[in-house]
């Protein structure tokens, strides 16, 4: 399913990252990453991580260039950029240890059905909270 997502989705009509309101389009992009790396796909979760993270970088570029008095106003904003970071840094770390079972007879990964693990809903839960507070708070 994500690879026909992926593939069947242009880059160029739905980019992985993309500063917008609320970081939303970076926050599906993080969903997908983290559908990725549950389904064993580290390639395409390479690829989104990649995109994302180099998106939010530019975006805490862009901020930290600003003259201080206009800064103030997006400090929200700044804010959710640089949790959005560190919850792909948290992902990253969790999926980069975890061995993929693969498929004797189709030869592609095997995706985790057994119940969620403390840290799996750790993460997946702060994901949760964090995109719960960002659109309550606009």
């Amino acid at each position: 399913l994500l690879a026909k997502l992926d593939d069947n989705t242009l880059q160029e009509n739905f980019p992985y990252a993309m500063a917008s309101r609320r970081q939303m389009q970076n926050q599906y992009s993080s969903q997908l990453l983290l559908a990725s790396y549950k389904a064993g796909d580290t390639v395409r979760a390479q690829k989104i991580s990649n995109a994302l993270r180099k998106d939010l970088e530019q975006q805490i570029t862009y901020f930290n260039g600003l003259d201080p008095s206009k800064q103030g106003s997006l400090g929200y904003d700044n804010q959710g950029v640089q949790q959005l970071l560190q919850q792909i840094n948290s992902m990253e770390q969790y999926f980069k240890n975890m061995p993929t079972i693969m498929n004797n007879e189709t030869g592609n990964p095997v995706i985790k059905n057994n119940p969620a693990t403390q840290l799996d809903s750790n993460v997946t839960d702060q994901m949760l909270r964090d995109s719960q507070v960002s659109d309550k708070s606009h």
